[in-house]
């Protein structure tokens, strides 16, 4: 059952980038640049910090997130927007303060927190796009993102350490998907409100 569980969760995230990138590449999808770069370097960080902890169950949920995140920036390159911004610059500050401060410390279990809390960073960016334009997003994506960071933590073993990456990654995903199902709808609620009055 752990197994199978582990497999599930490092296999859905990989399934979820490939109708991602397709809408990437028709259009209506549009990654935000400094997110997706920022996300390689911290995913990166994340999969080396529980890979040196000796973490036998995030460690692959980290690789995959690891794989898709260079997929995923590289085709932000030629597809995606933003990345030039205000916020976009203080997010690419503060991720690589944290990046150093991992790098300083030295320790498996500060990279990881380190990285969790940049990566919450580097996806405000992200976030604010989809809260302003939720049509350049899909839930899928997301979704599939959820129920990967859950099986992971399902998986066990269930120490904090060991739970609270595929958590994090469970908690952010489901806060996009949500965002990306929600807006829309919000949205149409208001000029229904407004002919009603």
């Amino acid at each position: 059952m752990r197994a199978g569980l582990l497999v599930i969760g490092s296999i859905l995230p990989m399934i979820g980038v490939v109708p991602y990138l397709i809408d990437i590449i028709r259009g209506p999808v549009r990654p935000q640049r400094m997110t997706r770069f920022l996300l390689l370097v911290i995913t990166g960080l994340s999969f080396v910090s529980l890979l040196a902890g000796h973490d036998h169950s995030g460690v692959w949920l980290a690789l995959a997130s690891f794989m898709e995140s260079l997929i995923l920036w590289i085709v932000s390159l030629w597809r995606g927007i933003g990345g030039r911004g205000r916020l976009d610059e203080i997010c690419l500050v503060l991720c690589m303060v944290g990046v150093a401060w991992w790098i300083v410390s030295g320790e498996s279990l500060t990279g990881l927190v380190i990285s969790i809390v940049a990566d919450l960073v580097a996806s405000v960016p992200s976030l604010v796009k989809t809260v302003r334009l939720p049509h350049t997003e899909t839930p899928l994506f997301y979704g599939l993102g959820t129920v990967a960071g859950v099986c992971v933590a399902l998986a066990g073993p269930y120490t904090w350490r060991a739970l609270l990456l595929p958590l994090y990654l469970a908690i952010i995903n489901a806060a996009f998907t949500g965002v990306i199902v929600v807006q829309p709808l919000r949205s149409r609620a208001r000029p229904a409100a407004a002919d009603a009055v």
